[in-house]
């Protein structure tokens, strides 16, 4: 099985950087997806779900929510949902009035958005049947994935565009997406592997020689991985990436707050505080000799003003227009351009709210707030006891908490972007809540087995 995941994940890689309907690699994505569903629904076990049933609970509410947006209502009803005045008019003008319709205004959209959970429902599915050994081993694929986009990253930077180093055009404007549409996307990426790195570190064998190489092979990474993320031209990708190095430092010199830092956690700090240092040096080189289209854009006077700005301020109309129930499953688009102010009319048009907690609340309405506020609150009460208090320092605990810092981080993203739109950081948005509750599933197995013994 866990070389199906990583065969998986491999896929989702080079497939999923966009979450567009018309990209066409999700033509093989979404099909490989939907029978990797169906193969881990075969092989599934009851012990498999142990300790994760809150999790695919709550997935199980998302599919469901977008479900009963594509339910079609009376007229009477629809008609009577808040926002749906205009198209109610529409209607009676051309001669449709008494048509059964569903919540969302665009049920095509809703199909393409429920389909696209099938990526990371397979990870989830397939991922959980794993032993918890197998399961942390995937945290240096994770690495991988991201060195790699880094890599494409920097082709497309010293001018590699178009064709298959650049498959969504992503350098024709300066930046370097690497394997990803959206460059915010791909540094957040970067960024994350800050802190995995560290757990990668610590979570390597007791041989010294072994750990040595491990350590330096880490910081040799993490010291390419500045100027990568200055080269895709995301700003928010630099407060992304000093979180992340914050995150990689508790990890490496802390195993919870309070309580002394041993002579060997004194030594990982003072190399950490090095390779910081080294990495700010690197920082500005390649704010010097790196592409100029690139660095610019963090800097350049024309980006104090940011076109979210402007999005937000209609969106926040939008939300108060169509509460509680929201304009439908993936609709902002229609919804947006129902009231876009004339200025704002150009060739492109906003596809996202650049805003994902509004969009949510725009799109899904009250419920669709509700899951992400007891999706917080899920994370808060796996996160706390991992960082505050005695606990075990062992290797279940590390990788909760490089799963706890970087949900942190796509969370951060998702406030500025739509990162978890995307398949491939949907597919590591899984294995982070999938490594986040280990701890918790490991100390439920301890209890029954002393529970049995007594």
């Amino acid at each position: 099985m866990f070389w199906i995941v990583v065969a998986f994940l491999a896929l989702v890689t080079f497939t999923g950087g966009s979450s567009r309907v018309d990209v066409p690699a999700l033509l093989v994505l979404r099909p490989v997806s939907m029978l990797a569903c169906a193969f881990a629904f075969l092989t599934l076990r009851p012990d498999h779900l142990a300790g994760r049933r809150w999790l695919f609970g709550g997935f199980a509410a998302i599919v469901a929510l977008i479900l009963l947006h594509l339910l079609p209502l009376p007229p009477g009803l629809w008609q009577a949902l808040p926002g749906r005045g205009e198209i109610a008019t529409v209607d009676a003008l051309s001669g449709l009035a008494g048509q059964w319709r569903p919540l969302t205004l665009t049920p095509v959209n809703a199909l393409h958005g429920l389909v696209s959970l099938a990526v990371p429902l397979a990870v989830l599915l397939l991922a959980s049947q794993l032993e918890r050994t197998d399961l942390f081993r995937l945290l240096p694929l994770v690495i991988a994935i991201g060195a790699a986009s880094g890599l494409v990253g920097l082709l497309q930077a010293i001018g590699s565009r178009g064709g298959l180093l650049d498959p969504y055009g992503t350098a024709a404007d300066g930046g370097a997406g690497g394997l990803f549409a959206n460059r915010n996307h791909a540094a957040l990426l970067l960024a994350i592997l800050f802190p995995m790195l560290a757990a990668w570190i610590r979570t390597g064998s007791g041989d010294p020689a072994r750990q040595g190489l491990r350590l330096w092979g880490a910081l040799a990474m993490a010291a390419v991985l500045c100027p990568l993320i200055l080269v895709t031209g995301s700003r928010s990708g630099l407060l992304l990436a000093l979180f992340g190095l914050a995150g990689a430092g508790l990890i490496l010199v802390r195993g919870g707050i309070g309580g002394s830092i041993p002579r060997a956690r004194r030594r990982a700090l003072s190399i950490a505080a090095i390779a910081i240092g080294g990495l700010l040096v690197l920082g500005f080189a390649t704010f010097y000799f790196a592409r100029a289209e690139a660095i610019e854009r963090l800097f350049a006077k024309s980006t104090i003003y940011d076109p979210r700005l402007d999005n937000w301020s209609v969106s926040r109309v939008l939300l108060m227009k169509y509460l509680p129930f929201g304009s439908g499953a993936s609709s902002f688009v229609e919804a947006y351009q129902i009231i876009e102010p004339g200025a704002q009319i150009s060739p492109t048009y906003r596809n996202h709210a650049h805003n994902d907690v509004l969009e949510i609340g725009i799109t899904l309405g009250v419920a669709g707030l509700a899951l992400v506020m007891a999706g917080l609150l899920a994370y808060l009460r796996c996160t706390v006891p991992l960082w505050i208090g005695p606990r075990a320092d062992g290797r279940g605990t590390t990788m909760a908490r490089v799963a706890s810092i970087a949900l942190a981080m796509m969370a951060m993203a998702s406030l500025t972007d739509y990162p978890l739109r995307t398949p491939i950081m949907m597919s590591v948005f899984a294995l982070c809540c999938l490594w986040l509750i280990e701890p918790l599933r490991a100390r439920a197995e301890t209890d029954a087995i002393g529970t049995t013994v007594r």
